[in-house]
């Protein structure tokens, strides 16, 4: 901290140095988030496919065997809770693009399964949002530095 600094609540008088870096780096990474979201929204009105938020259901869809997962693990997947996602499984319904798959081993057990209209959609929304991303992103970081990033952030959020 220079001497002109002001002090913050977090370092006070340690200095930034005592903050420890695991708390540091989540920091980042909620304020890397909330800096895309603002990107992805500012634009949301300009991708008359899907929305970022049907992104964050379809997209882990779309990746998972036979297009489905159960819904716990797609709340997981998708940073959602269990009913935010209820919410959002609804909207998608309702459109056409996932539909609610029963489990055939759990009788309580709910699937949710992508569409083949959903499949449809998802790659024009995708290219999309990929654009709107790439030049928030392309204005701080290097094609190199947002793979080796991902690479990192995919090892954290691994089980």
């Amino acid at each position: 901290m220079t001497a002109t600094a002001e002090p913050t609540a977090v370092t006070g008088a340690t200095g930034a140095d005592d903050v420890p870096a695991s708390v540091r780096l989540r920091a980042a990474l909620v304020e890397a988030h909330a800096a895309m979201e603002r990107a992805l929204e500012r634009d949301a009105a300009a991708c008359h496919v899907l929305g970022p938020d049907a992104i964050d259901v379809l997209l882990p869809l779309a990746e998972a065997p036979a297009r489905r997962l159960r819904l716990g693990d797609l709340a997981e997947r998708s940073g959602l809770t269990p009913s935010g996602l209820t919410r959002r499984i609804d909207a998608l319904v309702a459109h056409g693009l996932v539909a609610r798959v029963g489990c055939p081993s759990d009788r309580r057990g709910t699937y949710a399964q992508l569409t083949d209209s959903g499949l449809r959609a998802l790659p024009g929304a995708l290219a999309h949002h990929a654009g709107v991303l790439d030049r928030a992103i392309g204005e701080r970081l290097d094609a190199a530095s947002v793979g080796r990033l991902t690479e990192l952030l995919e090892a954290l959020a691994a089980p």
